[in-house]
């Protein structure tokens, strides 16, 4: 084994020089190389550099292996093993530097065009693998402590592109991507602008004025999938929901999810066999509301809009209502408003025209439900055509009641009301006044509130019930 020892800073202790002007025969060997290192020792290193001087300054580190060159300072390559390897015990293991705005201070490529077919479970094909086993530190972290740049190129710490994922994070047990800063975690797609999948979190974001922004032209923004999300355990949520998948979960003190939308929508929901959006409250009080939505009044604009049939579990309370429907004269045109028949009781009306006989009565059936749905009847006789004393011979019993006193073949008019007695109905007895809460004029306020303008829509999430 040779041995150099040399005490000048200026000069080399080894010094390999090619001066071949041509490039090398590309036949897979190595040619053309000022200094080559070779060798057949298991866990040994063809070239190994080392600099046990003191740390140097930051404009010039003690380095123990150093290149330059047109291409690449440093280049590695195995067949087998790993190209290049670095191992630190106290600072960085790797470091790169640039100074051309179109370069880069580190580039890896992996130029294999078919798919790993490693079934381990590791990552494999990776242009850049970085794997760490220190608590609380990061496989990969990017940073960039430039200004910020225009917003066609904004300054990033970690940018990707790929057909598939631009960024991919992955954790059995924690968070696939977590971001912070004034922007948490950007996203911009065709297709998906931001995609997180992971057993608990798919996508953590935090930021001081935007946590989590997505967009994408022509495809989605934000997709999220959870294979199952248990609330109360995993939010610290007292009486959360405790089942469920969710694709997303948003938690806050104010606001879960916050939306806006100049023109479109700032909320949508869709699902294939399911519902699309469910509003629930965990609350008992007049201001626990499951979905609450408001528009301005004296206008067109509606606080909610149902294309399709509604289905009502409970009761329904409103300051108006009736139908609108196309005129049927003029159905092109106008539109044909009724109200509502409205009563301080639950009361059901039911009408018809009996024909009387011969003896000039006329016997009416009604359901056989309808004195199990009703109570309280009441009766109004009119007659068609003449005049007769008409009156109601018997009353109700066993869902028929009977009409006298008129001429054999006279039309008689009837109309029989009940108030419901069905056993929802006597378990919600309907409260015909009452004191109004605080909470419900507060609601009331902010529908007959004046439309929000322009500056104000940016403040919308602070108008809650």
């Amino acid at each position: 084994m040779a041995e150099f020892e040399i005490s000048g800073p200026k000069d080399n202790a080894v010094f390999g020089r090619n001066d071949a002007t041509s490039a090398p025969p590309n036949d897979g060997g190595v040619h053309g190389t000022g200094v080559f290192g070779l060798t057949f020792s298991p866990g040994a290193a063809g070239v190994f550099g080392a600099n046990n001087g003191p740390k140097g300054p930051a404009n010039q580190p003690s380095v123990g292996v150093q290149g330059n060159g047109a291409d690449a300072g440093v280049s590695g390559f195995s067949d087998q093993g790993t190209g290049v390897r670095a191992h630190s015990n106290h600072a960085n293991a790797v470091e790169g530097f640039g100074h051309d705005p179109n370069g880069n201070a580190m580039l890896a490529l992996h130029l294999a065009t078919t798919a790993s077919t490693a079934t381990d479970g590791s990552p494999h094909g990776c242009g850049i693998l970085a794997v760490t086993t220190v608590p609380g530190a990061a496989g990969a972290f990017g940073a960039n402590n430039g200004p910020k740049g225009p917003p066609n190129q904004p300054s990033v710490g970690v940018q990707g592109n790929g057909a598939d994922a631009g960024v991919s994070g992955f954790s059995s047990e924690g968070r696939g991507v977590t971001g912070t800063g004034g922007t948490g975690v950007e996203g911009h797609g065709n297709h998906t602008g931001v995609f997180g999948t992971g057993n608990q979190i798919g996508v953590d974001a935090g930021g001081g004025s935007i946590g989590l922004q997505a967009s994408s032209p022509s495809g989605v923004g934000i997709f999220a999938h959870c294979e199952n999300f248990q609330a109360e355990e995993q939010l610290g949520v007292p009486g959360a929901v405790s089942a469920g998948k969710f694709g997303v979960v948003a938690y806050g003190d104010t606001a879960g999810i916050n939306a806006f939308s100049l023109h479109g929508d700032a909320v949508s929901g869709l699902t294939l066999d399911g519902v699309a959006v469910v509003g629930r409250t965990q609350g008992t009080s007049a201001n626990s509301i499951g979905v609450f939505g408001i528009a301005p009044t004296g206008g067109a604009a509606l606080a909610g809009k149902f294309q399709g049939d509604v289905d009502i579990e409970g009761n329904l309370s409103k300051r108006g209502g009736g139908f609108k429907i196309d005129h049927p004269l003029a159905p092109g045109e106008k539109h044909l408003h009724h109200s509502f028949v409205e009563s301080p009781e639950r009361k059901n009306v039911y009408d018809g025209i009996a024909v009387l006989d011969e003896a000039g009565r006329a016997v009416v059936e009604l359901p056989a439900w309808f004195e199990a749905l009703n109570s309280d009847f009441r009766y109004q006789l009119t007659c068609i055509g003449d005049f007769a004393p008409v009156c109601i011979s018997r009353k109700l019993s066993k869902n028929r009641f009977v009409i006298a006193g008129g001429r054999a073949g006279m039309e008689v008019s009837w109309q029989v009301t009940g108030i419901r007695a069905d056993p929802w109905a006597l378990s919600h007895p309907l409260i015909i006044e009452e004191l109004k809460m605080r909470s419900d004029a507060d609601i009331h306020a902010l529908i007959d509130a004046r439309p929000l303008n322009a500056s104000a829509a940016g403040r919308f999430a602070g108008i809650r019930p």
